[in-house]
């Protein structure tokens, strides 16, 4: 089966980013060779003072690479024009315009100014790609409203149609969930999800929140201060161990089992548990929250059963029954590890 190879948006060659400092180039991450295809939803990770924001504001042109170039839909950056790279690529940064008395369609209509020129008179194939991009992020009924009154959720929905309307092929956003409640980032991750497969943006995201990465991201981008930018899909990169590899010595885990990153302290007991889903997924959660792991492929003397209807829960050491719950509530309720040392 021929497999559809999407269109690349972005390529860098031998690109080598960093700072000025004193005089000095300060390398951050060198010989990065990445590429961002349109399409797709691409994730950079990394902890503070790896070089995410540094490589964000290369690929976004705020500063010079230290060596090697990039291309931008198969041509050299330097090839563009002003007006060209607003047209080609959009940045949603984590601040904020502050303006009091600008409204929501204000803020929109401001990502046509590429195309608008010195006037700024709005023709009508602007206020159609302002009036689309409103409805694409669900924002159309605020289109009257002042950005200060405007929720976190809302406004950062206002900042991404702003730069749907100034309807480029590449989109990057600096922590665009940074500062939302939790259902807020996932609608958030989900509309980005939803912009590259639908309208086949590329889209690049700098975040902390691996888990939201995992789940929404087709590609991940991982940087860390010691290692070289390592890129690939998620669920490779989880069950290969580079995940895992690239957070050792960060004082944190990476469970394949769960997709979850936990505190790397040793646990303090090994225990199997036999039970059906959903209880065996909380079950575990609720061991793993004691320090206790849960295995299922090396021997262990603990062994927890539960019964199909989670009805009655017991512990055994060695086949030997040592405390029984009488229901899964009874369980969460009074679980103790004093437990193992009936």
């Amino acid at each position: 089966m021929n497999q559809i190879v999407k269109p690349t948006a972005l390529a860098t060659s031998a690109l080598t980013i960093g700072y000025h400092q004193n005089g000095q180039k300060i390398t951050v991450q060198k010989e990065i060779n990445i590429t961002l295809r349109q399409g797709e939803l691409v994730a950079l990770i990394g902890p503070n003072g790896s070089g995410k924001s540094t490589l964000l504001r290369t690929l976004a042109g705020f500063q010079p690479p230290i060596s090697g170039d990039f291309q931008l839909l198969g041509r050299g950056v330097k090839s563009y024009s002003r007006n060209e790279w607003a047209r080609t690529i959009s940045i949603v940064l984590t601040e904020m315009p502050r303006a009091d008395k600008l409204t929501v369609s204000d803020l929109v209509a401001s990502g046509r100014s590429p195309y608008t020129g010195f006037s700024g008179r709005l023709s009508g194939t602007d206020k159609r790609a302002i009036s689309l991009a409103m409805s694409s992020t669900g924002i159309t009924t605020m289109r009257n409203h002042y950005l200060n009154r405007l929720s976190d959720g809302e406004r950062q929905r206002a900042l991404i149609a702003k730069s749907l309307a100034q309807d480029t092929p590449i989109i990057m956003l600096d922590e665009p969930a940074a500062f939302l409640d939790f259902p807020g980032r996932i609608r958030i991750m989900h509309l980005l999800r939803e912009l590259a497969r639908h309208q086949q943006k590329a889209i690049m995201i700098t975040t902390h929140d691996i888990g939201l990465a995992l789940q929404y991201s087709d590609r991940l981008w991982l940087v860390s201060q010691d290692k070289p930018l390592l890129e690939g899909i998620p669920e490779p990169l989880a069950l290969n161990g580079n995940l895992q590899q690239y957070f050792t010595g960060q004082e944190v885990d990476f469970d394949v089992n769960s997709g979850k990153f936990l505190l790397d302290v040793p646990p303090l007991y090994n225990v199997s548990v036999e039970a059906q889903l959903p209880l065996h997924f909380w079950l575990t959660h609720a061991l793993n929250r004691h320090q206790i792991n849960v295995t299922r492929t090396t021997y262990t003397p603990y062994h927890i059963v539960a019964t199909c209807s989670g009805e009655v829960i017991s512990l055994f050491k060695e086949e030997k029954l040592i405390k029984t719950w009488v229901d899964e509530s009874d369980f969460f309720e009074h679980f103790s590890t004093v437990v193992f040392n009936m």
